[in-house]
C-alpha cells in the first residue's frame, strides 16, 4: 500500500495539467524511472489497482513523459508490465497518433523498439502481433493526399521507419522480415494505386529485409526478388510509384552502394535514366535529376555517375521551368563536391548554358548564375583573369552575359557587386582613353603638316639673303659672292674694324652720359 500510495502522488504530480510551484515534472519523472522496479511487484489485475493502471493509459500518452528520455523509458516499461495491458496501451497510442505530433511519432518508435528489446519472450510475441504488425497492417491502407501521406499515415510511417534503421540485432531483423511476408508482396501488387504508393514507400525504407540463417543460396535468391521488384516499381503504370521508387531507390545506392550487385546496379541506373523521356508527369523528370543529386554524396556512386551524366547534356532543354531548375542544381551539386570526378562543364557546354540562359527567366536563371559566377568571378582572383574569362563569355553571349549579371543578386553582396562594376567601369575608361589618344596622334600630325606648307628652293635662298646682318650693306658690298676669296677676307676685315670703331663710340657716349647723370644728382636742390 505504501508503494500504491506514492505511486498515484507521483502520478498525480506528473499528469497534471495545471503547472504547480515548486514542483520540477522532469526531476518527479526521474523519480517514478529509478522506483520503476518497485511497480512490477504490484498486481495490476487486482481492483485496488485500476487506477494505477488507469493513470499508467494517460502516462502513455503524456507529452511530458515522451519528452524526456526517462518517461519514453518508464513508458516502454509499462508495455512489459502485463501481456494483458499490450493491446490496451497500443489501443491508446493509435488514437493518439492523429493529432501527434511528428517528432512524438518518433518517440513511439523508441518506446516500441526499447520495448521488444527488454521484453521477455511473450512480451515479444505480443508487441510483434498485437503492436507492431497492427501497424503495419494500416500502414499499407491510408489514404495519401497527392503524393504525401496524411498527417495520421506519417505518423505510423515514423514509428515502423524508426525500427527499420534500429534493427542492429539479427533476430530483430529476421522479425520485421517475418512480420512484412505476408502483408509487403500482396500490396506491391495491389490494383490500387493507393496501396502499392504506401507498399513501395514502407518496402524500399525497409530494405534490405534480410533471411538470416536459410543459407547463402535463398539469402541470395531473396535479394534478387527484392532488387526486382525495385525495377518493377520504375516501370509502374503510375507516376507518383515511380516518384517514390526514384527517391527510395536512389537513397538506397547512396547508403549502401556496396551491397548491391554490379548487374543490378546497371539494371537500376538503365531504368532510372529511361526516366528522362518520362513525359506522363514533369515531377517524374524533376525527381530524377533532384535524385541523382544525392548520389553524389557516396563517392563510389559519384564516380559511376561521371560516365554516364554526360549522355543527359541535352535535357537542360526540357520544357518544364522546375524540371530545368532541378537538372541546374544537378550541375551544382557535381560543382560543389570537395574532390568531383567531373566538371560540370563537360557534362553540359558553357554554350549549351549561355544559349540556355539567354531564354531563362529569375527561377532558372538565378540557379544558373549560382553555377557560372564563381568561374567568372571570385574575390580572389585576379582583375585579368576576371576580365579575360568576362569577355570570354560576351564573346559566346552578350545578352547570357547581362542576365548572368541581372540574377547574380543571390550569388554576389554588396561589396562584391561593388567591386565587379568599379572593375569594369574603371578598366573600360582606361580603354577609351587610350583609344582616343591612339586616335587623336595621327590628327595632330596632319594639323602640323597644315600649318606648316612645304617652302621652295628659290623663297628659301631669299630668306636667307634677307637674314644677313645690316653691316654688310656697305659700299661694296652689293658685289657678287662669286667674288674670289681674297675679296671676302677684305670686306670681313672692313666689317670687324667698322664694329669695333661701332663699339668704342658706344662706349665714349654711355660713359659721358653717366656722368652727366651723376652731376646732375649731384646739384643741390
Amino acid at each position: 500500500e505504501f508503494y500504491l500510495n506514492t505511486f498515484n502522488f507521483l502520478f498525480d504530480y506528473t499528469l497534471s495539467e495545471k503547472e504547480i510551484k515548486g514542483v520540477d515534472m522532469k526531476l518527479a519523472i526521474k523519480r517514478m524511472w529509478e522506483m520503476h522496479t518497485v511497480l512490477g511487484r504490484l498486481n495490476l489485475r487486482s481492483q485496488g489497482c485500476e487506477d494505477v493502471v488507469n493513470k499508467l493509459t494517460r502516462v502513455v500518452v503524456s507529452p511530458l513523459y515522451l519528452a524526456s528520455k526517462e518517461g519514453r523509458q518508464f513508458i516502454a516499461f509499462t508495455f512489459t508490465l502485463d501481456i494483458k495491458l499490450i493491446k490496451k496501451f497500443h489501443e491508446t497510442v493509435k488514437n493518439f497518433l492523429p493529432r501527434c505530433k511528428r517528432n512524438q511519432a518518433v518517440s513511439y518508435g523508441e518506446v516500441y523498439h526499447s520495448a521488444w528489446l527488454n521484453g521477455s519472450t511473450e512480451v515479444r510475441q505480443a508487441l510483434e502481433t498485437q503492436c507492431i504488425q497492427n501497424l503495419m497492417t494500416h500502414m499499407f491502407v491510408f489514404p495519401r493526399k497527392r503524393q504525401e501521406l496524411t498527417h495520421l499515415g506519417q505518423n505510423v510511417f515514423a514509428i515502423l521507419s524508426y525500427l527499420h534503421h534500429n534493427r542492429t540485432i539479427a533476430h530483430l531483423s529476421k522479425t520485421l522480415t517475418e512480420l512484412y511476408m505476408p502483408l509487403l508482396w500482396r500490396h506491391l501488387r495491389s490494383g490500387n494505386n493507393i496501396e502499392r504508393c504506401n507498399a513501395a514507400e514502407v518496402f524500399l525504407d525497409a530494405y534490405p529485409l534480410e533471411k538470416l540463417g536459410s543459407g547463402m543460396a535463398e539469402e541470395s535468391a531473396f535479394f534478387d526478388k527484392q532488387h526486382g521488384e525495385m525495377v518493377d516499381l520504375l516501370t509502374d503504370n503510375c507516376h507518383i510509384v515511380r516518384i517514390i521508387a526514384i527517391k527510395g531507390i536512389c537513397n538506397k545506392l547512396c547508403s549502401a552502394w556496396g551491397t548491391f550487385p554490379q548487374e543490378s546496379v546497371q539494371v537500376l541506373m538503365r531504368n532510372l535514366l529511361a526516366l528522362a523521356n518520362d513525359g506522363s508527369d514533369s515531377g517524374v523528370r524533376r525527381t530524377l535529376y533532384n535524385s541523382l543529386a544525392v548520389l553524389l554524396l557516396n563517392p563510389e556512386s559519384a564516380v559511376y555517375l561521371s560516365r554516364i551524366l554526360p549522355g543527359l547534356r541535352d535535357y537542360i532543354h526540357d520544357e518544364n521551368e522546375k524540371v530545368r531548375k532541378a537538372f541546374v542544381r544537378l550541375l551544382c551539386s557535381v560543382k560543389n563536391m570537395p574532390d568531383p570526378p567531373i566538371k560540370y562543364w563537360k557534362i553540359v557546354t558553357v554554350n549549351h548554358l549561355a544559349s540556355r540562359l539567354e531564354l531563362e527567366n529569375r527561377e532558372v536563371g538565378s540557379e544558373l548564375s549560382k553555377l557560372l559566377m564563381s568561374n567568372i568571378y571570385s574575390a580572389e582572383q585576379s582583375i585579368d583573369k576576371f576580365l579575360f574569362r568576362l569577355l570570354n563569355f560576351i564573346e559566346i553571349s552578350p545578352q547570357a552575359a547581362r542576365k548572368l549579371f541581372q540574377f547574380s543578386d543571390k550569388v554576389l553582396d554588396y561589396k562584391n557587386a561593388l567591386r565587379v562594376m568599379l572593375t569594369i567601369l574603371l578598366n573600360l575608361r582606361a580603354h577609351v582613353k587610350k583609344k582616343e589618344a591612339e586616335n587623336q596622334r595621327p590628327e595632330k600630325e596632319q594639323e602640323e603638316k597644315e600649318e606648316r606648307p612645304p617652302v621652295s628652293k628659290r623663297k628659301k635662298r631669299r630668306s636667307v639673303q634677307a637674314l644677313q646682318p645690316i653691316s654688310e650693306n656697305v659700299p661694296g658690298g652689293d658685289e657678287d659672292k662669286e667674288n674670289d676669296s681674297s675679296r671676302e677676307n677684305d670686306s670681313s676685315k672692313e666689317i670687324n674694324s667698322s664694329k669695333e670703331n661701332n663699339s668704342s663710340k658706344m662706349s665714349s657716349s654711355s660713359v659721358s652720359e653717366e656722368k652727366q647723370e651723376k652731376d646732375e644728382y649731384s646739384q643741390p636742390g
